[in-house]
């Protein structure tokens, strides 16, 4: 009798041995992807390596490099790095072995890859997926304040971000998820020129909201800006307070876009304007007077190339 059982236990065992050797085998053919702060599209677990089969990694590639050999089943190309960092993979930045151009996504379309549409893992530099390189590659500073810690990298360019420094607030649980800048792009191609009359009186709809916190993220990103941010002290001196007009900071329109508090562009741009005439009767020293003026400039810039504002004639004026 007890021989019976142990012969029934062994047999267990050996099934059970079994089983584990099928789940290793099951398991090699899977490729493990962990998500974390930075190009976080992944929530982990496994994912088929078909088509994006394990291959050889070339050592000798310089992953540093400005220009990458990247391919795509047996389509090759180089990969020009900067071009991907600085405009977003909407912009043509492989340069296949022909000499023309595509973007990634072309690119994985022109390898045969088309149906998985994700460029990320079908796309490859010395056997490694483009998304290891991104990961490699994704800045360590915000690229609003260039500090440190924790960063929230953009799914679609190079670019990381803390939390609350983005504009609109890092949206940690979409994946995959693009920074504005890269949103802001899908807008540029097709609009056209308009009198800034005009684009004062458009209402506050998406698009709209989309481009006035990009033209505040961009604002945020010069290091003038931290004076700005929040009520500048010589609100609290009682002499220049009662010649400025309503007290106005950079924080304080940052909270009324979050909570869309502008009906029209026109407020808006009415708050951003209000800071640097603030500033202008409050300052007469050199210093402190030309960072106002830097940054108002600045803001101009932004807000003509953003909204594609034709040049206003010599006898219009500003709100």
């Amino acid at each position: 009798m007890e021989s019976g059982f142990r012969a029934a236990e062994s047999g267990f065992r050996a099934a059970e041995s079994g089983f584990r050797a099928a789940e290793s085998g099951f398991r090699s053919a899977f490729t493990t992807v962990e998500k974390t702060h930075c190009c976080g599209a992944y929530t982990g677990g496994f994912l088929p390596t078909l088509p994006y089969l394990r291959v050889h990694v070339d050592e000798t590639v310089d992953f540093h490099s400005a220009l990458l050999p990247v391919t795509c089943g047996e389509v090759k190309g180089t990969l020009y790095k900067e071009k991907l960092q600085q405009q977003g993979v909407s912009e043509a930045c492989i340069q296949h072995e022909n000499g023309e151009w595509f973007t990634p996504r072309e690119f994985e379309i022109r390898g045969g890859y088309g149906k998985s549409k994700n460029w990320k893992l079908s796309v490859r530099c010395g056997g490694r997926p483009l998304l290891w390189l991104m990961k490699l590659e994704n800045s360590d500073s915000c690229e609003v304040c260039r500090d440190g810690g924790e960063l929230f990298c953009c799914d679609t360019c190079l670019r990381s971000f803390h939390e609350h420094c983005h504009i609109a607030p890092v949206e940690k649980e979409r994946t995959p998820w693009s920074c504005i800048f890269c949103r802001i792009e899908g807008f540029s191609e097709s609009q056209q020129c308009q009198q800034e009359s005009v684009i004062l009186e458009r209402p506050m709809l998406p698009e709209e909201q989309l481009k006035c916190e990009f033209i505040l993220l961009k604002i945020y990103c010069y290091p003038d800006s931290s004076f700005f941010a929040d009520i500048p002290y010589y609100y609290y001196n009682k002499k220049d307070s009662q010649v400025l007009k309503e007290p106005m900071w950079l924080n304080k329109i940052k909270r009324k876009l979050s909570k869309r508090s502008y009906h029209q562009v026109q407020g808006f741009v009415q708050d951003m304007r209000l800071i640097f005439q603030n500033h202008r009767a409050s300052f007469k020293y050199e210093n402190f007077g030309q960072m106002g003026l830097r940054l108002e400039a600045e803001f101009e810039k932004h807000f003509k190339e953003v909204f594609a504002i034709q040049e206003a004639d010599e006898n219009s004026t500003q709100v």
